[in-house]
């Protein structure tokens, strides 16, 4: 399984999380579509089609929230094929009434949803994506906030905010991606520690990082940090803890192999 860090943060050199998926390195799911998604691209060539009447590399794009810093680079798809969209009942409920980027994308390249049944008693759901080869998906849904702009942004609900594990059927290596995980407690520690490699928000860590340390998993990745926050200076003190604990954060462009 391939892994590109397409964005890691928000500011400071770093572009709003999203990252790409691949079995073979040609097809790829994008995951979240961040804001930044545009230059993101650009500066990931093989996410590119190579000439015009080339199919296109990215073949679905995933969601695991609604929040705008994770749904608004779908716009920057509008001049390409269909999108096939991947998102829960009340994530394109809410692309479809208060931020209907998905009704604005039905009159440029259109759009066609795949429903991840997260929802209600359904806490958790496995999916394939066509076009991906090799992996399964499993979404599950966790605790997180809902969008200011929503009708409903003091009742959260089931589907909200996701992880995402994904398989790799070939090999059985298995990433753990959670880009808006709220946090973490010590009844949490079983599903993270089946990954191989963690994904996950580093704004809602504090140390003593207790679940991460827990983790078998021999990659463990702290994303979504804010501009100024310590983590982001490699040579301080929290970072170089936070380092020697088998820690790390991630980058812009950063590519992982499993």
């Amino acid at each position: 399984m391939k892994i590109l860090v397409l964005g890691s943060g928000a500011g400071a050199g770093r572009t709003h999380s999203s990252i790409a998926v691949s079995a073979d390195g040609v097809a790829w799911v994008l995951l979240n579509a961040s804001p930044d998604l545009g230059q993101q691209l650009r500066e990931h060539p093989q996410l590119l089609p190579t000439s015009a009447e080339a199919e296109a590399p990215i073949k679905a794009v995933v969601l695991l929230d609604a929040q705008i810093d994770h749904v608004a680079g779908l716009l920057g798809l509008r001049l390409g094929p269909r999108i096939d969209l991947y998102a829960t009942p009340n994530v394109f409920e809410e692309l479809t009434t208060a931020l209907p980027l998905v009704n604005v994308l039905q009159s440029y390249c259109g759009v066609r949803w795949h429903m991840l049944p997260v929802a209600g008693d359904q806490l958790s759901a496995s999916f394939q994506v066509e076009g991906i080869a090799g992996l399964r998906f499993t979404a599950s849904s966790i605790a997180g906030r809902v969008p200011p702009y929503s009708a409903r942004s003091n009742q959260p609900s089931v589907g909200d905010n996701l992880s995402l594990t994904i398989e790799d059927q070939r090999d059985g290596q298995r990433l753990l991606y959670s880009p808006s995980l709220a946090g973490v407690d010590e009844g949490d520690v079983a599903w993270l520690r089946d990954a191989d490699c963690l994904l996950v928000d580093g704004s809602a860590w504090r140390e003593p990082a207790v679940p991460l340390r827990a983790s078998d998993a021999r990659r463990k990745v702290l994303m979504r940090i804010d501009s100024g926050h310590p983590l982001l200076d490699a040579g301080s003190a929290q970072r170089q803890r936070l380092e020697a604990q088998g820690i790390e954060v991630a980058y812009d462009g950063m590519e992982i192999e499993l």
